[in-house]
């Protein structure tokens, strides 16, 4: 099935955000074999942002209905996530708040059946959909026109300026970031003064590297023209070399059509210093993908040849 998505990707670049066509290969997956549920989820491919595994986890979702069950509970949310990557977490954060009927209290208190990094992805989860409503639009638990998040930045700034705790503050700013990209476009001093209106310094910066992740996906993962962004935030004198890391991270870890030159022309095209970083990001980066050794080999090993050792090295980690 990817197999297949991936030629159509490739002749269709447009259509490179392949997240909600492969919940479609998850539908099926799950369909195909429901009984081993899990262990069909830990081959699922984590291209097109883990759109397999979310779709794989709808349909089990559904699938617990029948049995007057739900997945919001303790045991059930935690056997979902064992041996699973931390995406685990932000999938279920969408499908709770579904789930609890778009109360958004109900599915953060959900989300602390989880623990540890799958506890964070899950309020991840919970926040994007809030602000980015297209389940729930499905499911008649939100207004389609919830859909324009240009025109909720007031509602979205109120909202998160709510919570008082720390790490429910960021993850919030962060999902309603792209609200501020839908508004002010290629205005960086804009959108970042959006993110710096948040009342937490954390939040603060947890909006801005959000910016930047999802620019990576909203502009088709052509990342060479976005070193601007990375070039344009002075506040922070660590900003520009993790925004590069973000910008060559999203595109390695989530291009379906996995352009391993344009990978290295982005990283060449950077000053010296950070041109190691950024080779170290793209071994990450792919071997997250759960694609085979040899492949990875090749495309490290196609990397200039004193970049090499640092992109297997990023392998590790």
């Amino acid at each position: 099935s990817f197999s297949v998505l991936d030629k159509h990707v490739r002749d269709k670049p447009e259509f490179s955000y392949c997240h909600f066509m492969a919940h479609a290969i998850g539908h099926g997956s799950f369909e195909n074999d429901p009984k081993n549920w899990q262990k069909t989820l830990n081959k699922l491919p984590q291209e097109c942002s883990y759109g397999a595994s979310h779709g794989l986890l709808e349909q089990y979702s559904a699938s617990l209905h029948k049995n007057n069950e739900s997945l919001i509970s303790k045991n059930i949310m935690r056997k979902i996530c064992e041996n699973q990557i931390s995406s685990c977490g932000h999938i279920l954060g969408h499908i709770v708040l579904v789930e609890t009927k778009a109360d958004i209290p109900k599915a953060l208190n959900a989300c602390k059946n989880l623990q540890g990094a799958y506890y964070k992805w899950c309020l991840n989860g919970v926040f994007m959909e809030y602000a980015y409503p297209t389940t729930l639009v499905q499911h008649g638990l939100a207004e389609s026109s919830k859909l324009k998040s240009s025109n909720r930045l007031n509602e979205f700034s109120s909202f998160c300026s709510g919570f008082t705790d720390n790490l429910i503050s960021s993850v919030c700013w962060g999902e309603i970031s792209r609200g501020a990209i839908a508004n002010f476009g290629s205005n960086w001093e804009n959108i970042f003064g959006f993110c710096d209106s948040a009342p937490l310094k954390l939040a603060q910066k947890t909006c801005r590297d959000r910016v930047v992740e999802s620019l990576v996906v909203s502009r088709n993962f052509e990342i060479l023209p976005l070193k601007s962004l990375c070039q344009s935030y002075k506040s922070d004198s660590d900003f520009e070399r993790s925004c590069y890391i973000k910008l060559i991270g999203g595109k390695m870890e989530n291009d379906l059509a996995l352009d391993n030159d344009k990978g290295a022309q982005f990283c060449l095209s950077l000053v010296e210093s950070f041109q190691k970083s950024c080779f170290m990001q793209i071994g990450s980066s792919i071997t997250r993908r759960k694609i085979y050794n040899k492949i990875i080999d090749i495309i490290c090993n196609s990397a200039p040849t004193q970049y090499q050792h640092d992109c297997h090295w990023g392998r590790q980690g």
